[in-house]
């Protein structure tokens, strides 16, 4: 087997099996029913000139299996070995912690509109509120205290009568699995709704209200973690976990833990805000027709296009390969041979590769080489593709026998292979001494006899 035999690149997002839905039929005006017209049996449905809001002391038990779930998301979530979104989560429920020990598991309400932003605080929040009510019964047990029952953890949703009936939908399933305390105010102002749940206290209550803001939102300001309501608003402390989040970390964050999320963003959106006056975004749109769809949200690299969906900016069309390697971006070269391993052979393709990576302005993060063992080469895909969004091969892609390079990434990545046209033409051009077929039919049959 030659080194230099060839350089494989390919994206980690090629390794989950995605399901593309084009967004063909949306109807700006297809919402058929209104809130009030769906089952709410888990919501508290609210209009605060009609209804008084809950008080912090009206509170509803936690289901244990939801709280048992919660905690598994926390341990989950504190122990990442994604070194991209460990530190922003670790920061995040700090954030959390100490909103719940300085207001209180029933003062801390977090809301919640079903949007990808909001998505991420709804999950954090759980975590963070599951582990709070675990320390607090640990430390009750080593007093020799009752323990403190847990409560449901709080939610806030205002009515929007130019809803989604996908946001909706993911509303009604995520806060009964989940078993959320979910407050509906209808007919009312975000500071009017606010204002009726602090005043349900006697004396009003002390509300930290927990937001998705994110750093470069609309009129974020100077905001820290806790920034305190205006002036002209109702008095509670704004706690914003994810401010210094980027697009990228959200997206990273529900996918990498395998959360859910608004099915809209699997056909092109990217912010989501009324029927109305929401559209794919644009540059996400693939190449063709109408009827090619769009690509998913989380495949969108220049974040200033999010809101463009929002505000029907023509772009140009979205070109996966060139935008997958524009910067900022870590790649890390996975050198395979036993060859090198052993100095019978010079390895020049990692001299190769760092040099046309550099031109590109994209810094090579690090070098690993591995012996021509397929378990080996899976192993360290798996643990390279925690720590970089891009993975280059080089070796192991001849037709010997211990060429096996193909045949291991496509048990890495749980995905069968398929023939590349434009690759199979560039390597036949390249190719002088025997025919593609001939050479490859050999590691293609045991790929897909592995597969």
């Amino acid at each position: 087997m030659e080194v230099n035999s060839g350089i494989l690149l390919f994206l980690l997002s090629s390794s989950i099996t995605l399901a593309f839905r084009s967004p063909s039929s949306f109807n700006p005006r297809r919402r058929q029913h209104v809130l009030n017209k769906i089952p709410l049996h888990a919501w508290r449905n609210l209009d605060p000139a009609v209804h008084a809001a809950p008080a912090p002391s009206d509170t509803i038990p936690w289901d244990k299996n939801a709280y048992l779930s919660s905690l598994d998301l926390y341990d989950n979530l504190t122990t990442p070995s994604d070194t991209f979104i460990a530190g922003p989560i670790t920061a995040a429920l700090s954030c959390l912690s100490s909103s719940l020990r300085l207001y209180g598991p029933s003062s801390t309400i977090s809301s919640y509109n079903g949007g990808k932003d909001a998505c991420v605080i709804m999950h954090l929040h759980r975590a963070a509120h599951a582990n709070f009510y675990r320390s607090a019964i640990e430390h009750a047990n080593e007093n020799d205290r009752p323990p403190p029952t847990p409560i449901a953890p709080r939610v806030v949703y205002f009515d929007n009568p130019d809803e989604f009936p996908e946001i909706l939908s993911l509303l009604h399933k995520t806060t009964t699995d989940y078993h959320l305390d979910m407050i509906c105010l209808c007919n009312t102002t975000f500071s009017a709704g606010l204002g009726a749940i602090i005043n349900a206290s006697s004396p009003p209550a002390n509300l930290a209200f927990v937001l998705g803001t994110r750093r470069g939102d609309p009129n974020v300001g100077s905001q820290g973690q806790f920034a305190p309501s205006s002036s002209w608003m109702p008095p509670f402390m704004r706690v914003n976990p994810v401010l210094s989040w980027s697009y990228g970390h959200i997206w990273h964050f529900l996918r990498l833990f395998n959360l859910p999320y608004c099915e809209l963003y699997d056909q092109g959106f990217t912010s989501l805000g009324k029927v109305g006056n929401t559209r794919p975004t644009p540059a996400l749109k693939k190449p063709g027709d109408a009827s090619t769809g769009y690509w998913p949200a989380y495949m969108l690299t220049d974040y200033e296009r999010e809101r463009d969906g929002r505000e029907a900016k023509e772009t140009p069309p979205f070109k996966p390969v060139d935008t997958a390697l524009s910067t900022p971006v870590t790649v890390g070269l996975l050198i395979i041979g036993d060859e090198i391993l052993n100095g019978r052979t010079r390895d020049v393709n990692g001299h190769a590769a760092a040099l046309a990576l550099a031109k590109l302005n994209i810094p090579l993060d690090h070098v690993v080489v591995v012996q021509d063992d397929e378990d080996t080469i899976v192993d360290a895909v798996h643990k390279m593709s925690q720590r970089v969004d891009v993975i280059v091969t080089s070796g192991g892609l001849g037709p010997t026998h211990d060429d096996v390079t193909l045949s291991a990434l496509s048990v890495a990545l749980d995905s069968p292979l398929a023939m590349n046209g434009e690759m199979r033409a560039f390597v036949t051009r390249k190719t002088k001494d025997a025919p593609l077929d001939v050479k490859v039919q050999d590691q293609v049959r045991r790929a897909k006899r592995v597969v």
